[in-house]
């Protein structure tokens, strides 16, 4: 198994909307829609140009024997405030418990924000995915051990 790890910059919140953020829970309706199907202008030109920035950058670990000059670490910017109702996604998908949540993500939402994400595009540490047993509906055993290659720990630390 192998997966890339990344880490957000920001949120970097914004006191009144801004031209190319996009909300779904607030841009995503019919009205929006069909502004968009006809002129294509309106809010939901944003949710096209979401990742509008994306750069890469070498590491010294990116020149290798194999693939000299590969990049190693993706950045990319995402205009992208964060919904209502995203507190219960985010506990899935990113285990952020729900005191993290009200403490500090919270009073962001439903805000326009800008994110700056750094990826670790070519990991070397590699993880593995067991079966739990012979029941075919018990969740497998998932251990990704992210950052077990000192380069990939060495490549995040020089990307920031």
């Amino acid at each position: 198994m192998q997966d890339h790890l990344l880490t957000v910059v920001g949120p970097f919140v914004f006191d009144e909307k801004v031209a190319d953020t996009f909300n779904p829970f607030r841009d995503a309706n019919l009205e929006n829609l069909l502004e968009y199907a006809t002129t294509a202008t309106g809010p939901l030109t944003a949710a096209v140009k979401a990742i509008p920035n994306v750069g890469y950058y070498n590491t010294p670990n990116s020149v290798n024997a194999r693939r000299r000059n590969w990049p190693d670490i993706q950045y990319y910017q995402m205009a992208s405030g964060l919904p209502d109702g995203v507190g219960p996604a985010l506990e899935q998908t990113a285990n952020i418990k729900a005191k993290i949540f009200e403490d500090y993500i919270r009073p962001i939402v439903g805000r326009d924000a800008h994110l700056i994400v750094q990826a670790l595009a070519r990991p070397y540490s590699r993880g593995e995915i067991k079966l739990a047993g012979i029941d075919p509906f018990k969740k497998p055993i998932i251990q990704p051990n992210y950052l077990e290659h000192e380069k990939d720990r060495r490549a995040m630390i020089d990307g920031k």
